[in-house]
């Protein structure tokens, strides 16, 4: 055993410093996240609509792994890897496993009930809803103890409001108001209408406006809530539970509905994916991890990927730019299309058009 020692010396020397560092790179945890590629989740399985219409292809959300805190050792690892993000991560965000698996499922539910709204309504089908206020999906680590992920807020002050620009107007301005804010102190006591009880709440940080007028914060950020009324809405239709969270399944949920709705159908026996969240006016919104969805819908055999586009000839998106990246990254791949729309109106415009060609 000493002779094999003494023989393989150099080597010894050379694979011992390397496996401890290895070792311990596996138990470091460091403030950068990482976005792999993941799966591709059927809308059918998710919403049933009541004799829906029949269609031969399939809609598909998309979703990706987020290693938050991630290990020396994954950092390391992941800059090998042609389809992961690499991100610093939030300080700010409360990002506990019980959070965030309780603002994933706020946002899902949210992204579904928008999604049902919008496209019932470009499907010229019987749907009643009404306005609760904004809802509370996530809370930064500096939010005041008496929020809660899933609160419901509906006045400020007791001031009404009809939807999330009257809210932001009306939050902003009475914020700062004297009746409600120390300027000396830094401290706004706000009274908020919170799942119907009035409750004052006090920020903990304060910041800055470009202009340089300080400003309360106070952590919490929000969508519009919306209560869909089952009974005098037709037809009928199921949720069911899945594993997957967040918004960004809104617009592929809408073309999913709204496909079992019509008589055309307009998957043309395609695999179509997405991603980007939905309102109830039908506009997309932007989505984190679009780098690593490009991959995830390649890699599982998409047809077409629509992706929340530019909004104008002069303005682009992070979404645009990420997805153009992703997929020239691939080698721009004839197999899967990229598609950009910012509505509802544009994916279903662009899938109705197609059915025009070879597909």
């Amino acid at each position: 055993m000493k002779q094999f020692l003494l023989k393989n010396k150099i080597l010894f020397i050379i694979i011992v410093p390397i496996s401890l560092f290895l070792i311990a790179a596996g138990f470091i945890e460091i403030d950068y996240d990482i976005t792999t590629p993941a799966y591709l989740t059927q809308v059918q399985s998710v919403i049933e609509i009541e004799n829906a219409y029949q269609q031969e292809g399939t809609f598909n959300t998309t979703s990706v792994f987020v290693n938050e805190h991630c290990s020396l050792l994954e950092y390391l690892f992941a800059h090998l890897n042609k389809a992961a993000i690499i991100e610093k991560s939030n300080e700010y965000i409360d990002g506990t496993s019980i959070r965030n698996s309780q603002s994933g499922t706020i946002q899902k539910e949210n992204s579904i009930t928008n999604a049902i709204i919008t496209s019932f309504k470009a499907a010229g089908m019987e749907v009643s809803y009404n306005y609760e206020g904004v809802i509370i999906h996530t809370l930064a680590t500096y939010a005041p103890e008496n929020l809660n992920v899933g609160d419901i807020i509906s006045k400020i002050g007791g001031i009404s409001f009809s939807n999330l620009d009257e809210f932001i107007a009306l939050f902003d301005e009475l914020s700062v108001s004297p009746e409600y804010w120390n300027e000396d102190t830094k401290q706004c006591n706000l009274p908020l209408t919170i799942n119907g009880e009035e409750i004052t709440v006090t920020n903990l940080a304060y910041g800055q406006t470009k202009e340089g007028k300080i400003i309360p914060l106070f952590g919490f950020y929000y969508y519009d809530s919306y209560e869909i009324d089952t009974e005098n809405t037709n037809p009928q239709y199921t949720i069911n539970k899945t594993n997957s969270g967040g918004p960004s399944g809104g617009l592929m949920s809408a073309l999913s509905i709204y496909n079992s709705l019509v008589e055309q159908d307009l998957t043309h026996g395609l695999k179509i994916a997405g991603t980007g969240t939905i309102d109830i006016n039908g506009n997309v919104g932007q989505i984190g991890g679009m780098y690593s969805k490009i991959y995830t819908a390649y890699y599982l055999g998409a047809d077409v990927f629509f992706v929340p586009g530019k909004i104008s000839d002069d303005i682009t998106t992070d979404n645009y730019h990420e997805a153009l990246k992703a997929y020239e990254s691939l080698g721009n791949p004839e197999s899967l299309k990229l598609v950009f729309v910012y509505t509802l109106q544009d994916a279903i415009d662009y899938l109705t058009t197609l059915g025009e060609q070879d597909v």
